[in-house]
């Protein structure tokens, strides 16, 4: 509940006229037979940050020197490659087109 300064002096007087009655403090009181209460609005949570894609692979050689072909790669314990993803993709052919060589 919010008051104006004005409302909030005109309650405290008429307040000191009960002096038996304590002042209520901020929290849920009885106010014309229903509840009053206090409530504190949530912290929002934190900013995701944006998801980025990978940069793509610029000036990729066109064979990887160290393993002339995927069998070779994969017998060393390498692949598989994803498209965009790994920078050794454009080094194997992907004869199936689905984006993975050396699977």
């Amino acid at each position: 509940m919010r008051v104006t300064a004005a409302e909030r002096d005109a309650m405290t007087r008429v307040l000191r006229t009960c002096p038996n009655e304590p002042v209520p403090a901020a929290q849920g009181f009885t106010l014309g037979g229903g509840r009053e209460e206090v409530v504190v609005a949530p912290k929002p949570a934190p900013p995701k940050p944006a998801a980025t894609a990978p940069a793509p692979f610029v000036g990729a050689p066109k064979l990887d020197t160290r393993y002339p072909t995927c069998k070779a790669a994969k017998k060393a314990g390498l692949g598989p490659y994803r498209s965009g993803v790994d920078p050794e993709y454009p080094w194997y052919r992907d004869a199936d087109h689905d984006g993975v060589v050396c699977e």
